[in-house]
């Protein structure tokens, strides 16, 4: 199965969590725009 399909087959919650400046807005806007329906908070 490729990965658009498996994206689209069931909910997932990814939480990003780290130390300060270690790049972790920048992981989460890249998968944001991975998925097809995402959403990154800040």
């Amino acid at each position: 199965m490729s990965d658009d399909k498996r994206m689209q087959d069931h909910a997932e919650v990814i939480g990003i969590t780290g130390m300060m400046a270690t790049g972790k807005s920048t992981v989460a806007e890249l998968l944001a725009h991975k998925f097809l329906r995402s959403v990154h908070l800040r």
